[in-house]
């Protein structure tokens, strides 16, 4: 008996305090419920999070909901969503739209996210934890209230170029040079690759090529790449191009765009670059960067 009265004693303390201080400071629950936080008889705060995971392919974005939150009570309530992207991989970013909301009773706000992707983003599962902060005149309350699931999708094989260094646009007839490095990921199996690269030797001059694994040869303007990857492993290759001089004229006299060339090319099996194009044929190709482009423009 005196247990009993003891517990019923306890019980009674708890209520008192949360009904006379309106502060319910924490709460904490699992992905896809709604909750009411209490303070008095009528009084609540309802959030509702993502039920099911968020998809995004890596290379692209995605928008959701990232939590609802419902005004209960009788009164007016200011609401603050605090969003964690601090557990998601390198490459990709996220950020709330607006997280702050006023709602008058019985009105609702669904917070907006945004999360951006980069191509070489490792795949898997990725949470994203969200706090609520809601104050009213009387009380107040910090709910840790769930988390949204992010699912990146990886694709087998990234590759991609930029331009590293030299003049996206220049004035005609003036010597040039270029720095384009192709980056190449391996999101599957670990194996040997050969990659296929080509700079129209008519235009421009490879001056020199590097890369940080591998084995590359080139000549006439063909570069290939041997290079062996584990799982999601990256290596990088740098091609050094100029323009020609002919006669005291450059290869690039007119005011138009010049394609440095239009990608590199990750060779399937059994093609070969002795007896196919695979800078002009997709395929032979299981992935193709993007191309550099640069324009010259006509001199002051």
């Amino acid at each position: 008996m005196r247990k009993a009265a003891l517990a019923v004693v306890i019980l009674i303390g708890v209520f008192l305090i949360v009904g006379s201080s309106g502060n319910f400071r924490t709460y904490t629950a699992s992905r896809g419920a709604t909750l009411g936080i209490v303070s008095g008889e009528n009084s609540y705060v309802g959030f509702t999070c993502p039920p099911e995971t968020v998809d995004v392919e890596a290379g692209s974005d995605v928008e959701f909901t990232l939590v609802s939150v419902r005004n209960l009570m009788n009164v007016t309530i200011v609401v603050h969503v605090e969003a964690n992207f601090s557990g998601l991989p390198e490459g990709a970013n996220g950020t709330l739209d607006e997280p702050n909301a006023i709602l008058q009773p019985g009105e609702e706000v669904h917070f907006q996210a945004r999360v951006d992707v980069d191509n070489f983003t490792d795949g898997g599962l990725y949470e994203i934890p969200v706090r609520i902060q809601a104050t009213w005149n009387g009380g107040s309350a910090k709910i840790e209230a769930c988390s949204a699931v992010l699912n990146v999708t990886a694709k087998p094989l990234v590759i991609e170029k930029r331009l590293v260094f030299g003049n996206v646009t220049f004035p005609v007839n003036t010597h040039q040079s270029w720095v384009m490095e192709v980056r190449f990921k391996n999101n599957g199996d670990p194996g040997d690759f050969t990659v296929v690269d080509f700079v129209n030797p008519m235009l421009f001059n490879v001056d020199g090529v590097t890369v940080s694994k591998g084995t590359p040869v080139w000549g006439l303007g063909l570069i290939i790449w041997d290079v062996h990857l584990e799982n999601g492993e990256i290596a990088t290759m740098r091609i050094a191009v100029e323009n020609l001089n002919w006669c005291h004229h450059s290869s690039t006299p007119c005011p138009c765009n010049y394609s440095l060339n239009t990608g590199a090319c990750v060779l399937k099996i059994g093609c070969s670059c002795h007896n196919t194009c695979p800078h002009y044929d997709n395929t032979c190709c299981l992935v193709r960067s993007n191309g550099i482009t640069v324009t010259a423009t006509e001199g002051d």
